[in-house]
């Protein structure tokens, strides 16, 4: 039983400038970075920029209920479709449909270019 080791703080100095602790080896997968932060806010703004352009306000919801561009997650089609009062099956036409607008929209772009 004396073979588990003594918890250390995450503080400890651990070079002999006095400026590396343990801390600074551990990484965080589950936090994401300031730059994942930032590129997450603008990649939101402008997929809401792209979808007022193209999409119906109830395709715009639906995509971002299954997306999780809400921030709240992805949502299934299950509870989608009951927050619209529809089935699975037409949030899945709906959102199908929604894709191919907007992947139509994307082909215009290049072909202008």
């Amino acid at each position: 039983m004396n073979d588990i080791p003594d918890a250390a703080s995450l503080d400890v100095i651990v070079d002999e400038e006095g400026e590396t602790t343990i801390g600074d080896y551990v990484v965080d997968w589950i936090s994401k970075s300031p730059e994942e932060v930032a590129f997450d806010a603008d990649l939101r703004a402008e997929l809401k920029v792209l979808f007022t352009q193209v999409l119906s306000d109830r395709e715009q919801t639906i995509m971002e209920l299954r997306y999780g561009l809400d921030g709240q997650g992805c949502r299934t089609l299950e509870d989608t479709g009951r927050i619209f009062q529809i089935s699975r099956k037409r949030v899945r036409q709906i959102q199908v449909s929604a894709l191919n607008k907007l992947r139509n929209q994307n082909r215009r772009k290049r072909q202008k270019t």
